[in-house]
């Protein structure tokens, strides 16, 4: 039998094993969690897979109007943010269908940015974006589009570059007839026109704007008619302004000898001699700012009108040969009260082209209401 000192150093023995283990079993536990943490630190600052992008337009690479605007505002924003981008044009509605199947097959249904800046468009992005919740769609301000988590209208505020070269145009030609080739009658056309119309008639009060529709935005034939019928009945027109997605509208001007507003990159630049300027789309700023947040998970969805201050919607190519002074002292006013959002277009008396009061003194039309539902023209407007 062991004695009680043999006992004692057996058992103490036992403790000194026992606490090893425990020991070695905390180290293990703490190296494990320790661990855990550093590959979860690293995941969250490892970097995030960027957002790949698809641009959808329904007009023509080259037009120089609103394909070439978003294009061009596209490509400098994802070479600015470094991210992937296809682009495709001349597409239709059911090509739009097609394009985004096709798109998030190729991402492999991981997620990505569609922009389809086209009320030709309306129904495919309501469609996909019901059916792709994991992708974010971008389409036109359109009354149509229904409302989603993942998608979002936007458009810019051109009825206020509209009302400025329409004041440049009353200052510039002794008439008092004008013109305005539309494309499609929808809000945005009801705006420019309206817009457009309010300038002239703030320089001129008995200007009066003949307006006619080519019901297309980029087909010849159709706008070369339109152009015809409106200058057929209206022969005293020295100065016509347009929304087309083609230099036609420019080009006729050149030949006719008048004067012409231009729309898109079109005719300032080519036709000079008859262009008094070109209200023109800017699309980078606001691409860069949206592609960023998209990409760092922060799409909001609804409406943007995108603001006037971001310099969206500019005036180019000024032929200031054709303005007296006091027209660009009072375009220089406007412009600057425009950006302190000081000024604003849809401000009353309004009254419509029928007589009718639309908008008393001092009252603003709603904001909602000019982007989505205005569908009528201001007093001095008549269509063809």
């Amino acid at each position: 039998m062991k004695n009680s000192k043999e006992f004692a150093a057996y058992y103490q023995l036992q403790a000194i094993m026992l606490s090893l283990i425990v020991m070695g079993l905390a180290i293990l536990i703490l190296f494990y969690y320790d661990f855990k943490t550093q590959v979860v630190i690293e995941d969250e600052l490892a970097p995030k897979q960027k957002v790949m992008v698809m641009l959808l337009i329904n007009g023509l690479r080259g037009d120089s109007s609103w394909a070439d605007a978003h294009i061009d505002g596209l490509l400098e924003a994802v070479n600015h943010l470094g991210l992937q981008s296809e682009i495709h044009d001349s597409v239709n509605h059911e090509k739009c269908l097609s394009y985004i199947d096709r798109f998030v097959e190729s991402t492999r249904g991981k997620g990505g940015l569609i922009m389809a800046p086209s009320y030709e468009f309306t129904a495919c992005i309501n469609e996909k974006a019901l059916e792709y919740p994991q992708y974010f769609f971008a389409g036109i301000f359109d009354n149509r589009v229904e409302p989603r988590p993942n998608l979002l209208s936007y458009s810019g505020k051109m009825h206020n570059i509209r009302y400025i070269t329409g004041i440049m145009a009353g200052y510039a030609v002794d008439s008092s007839e004008f013109g305005f080739v539309a494309a499609e009658p929808n809000p945005e056309t009801y705006r420019d026109v309206n817009a457009f119309a309010m300038g002239l008639r703030y320089v001129r009060p008995d200007a009066r704007l003949h307006v006619v529709m080519a019901h297309t935005w980029h087909e010849h034939e159709k706008i070369q008619d339109a152009i015809s019928r409106l200058y057929h009945k209206y022969p005293r027109i020295q100065a016509i302004t347009h929304g087309i997605d083609t230099d036609d509208v420019d080009i006729f001007c050149y030949h006719a000898g008048i004067l012409c507003i231009s729309y898109g990159n079109n005719g300032g630049h080519y036709y000079r001699e008859n262009s008094l300027a070109e209200a023109s789309w800017r699309w980078g700023v606001f691409y860069k700012h949206f592609m960023s947040s998209v990409n760092e998970g922060m799409f909001q969805s609804g409406s943007q009108w995108v603001d006037f201050q971001s310099g969206n919607t500019i005036i180019r190519h000024v032929n200031y040969k054709l303005l007296p002074d006091r027209a660009l002292t009072e375009m220089d006013k406007i412009f600057n009260l425009m950006v302190q959002s000081r000024f604003d277009v849809f401000t009353g008396p309004i009254y419509d082209n029928k007589g009718e009061l639309r908008l008393s003194r001092g009252a603003r039309l709603d904001p909602l209401y000019v982007m989505y539902s205005m569908d009528w023209f201001v007093e001095g407007v008549d269509e063809l």
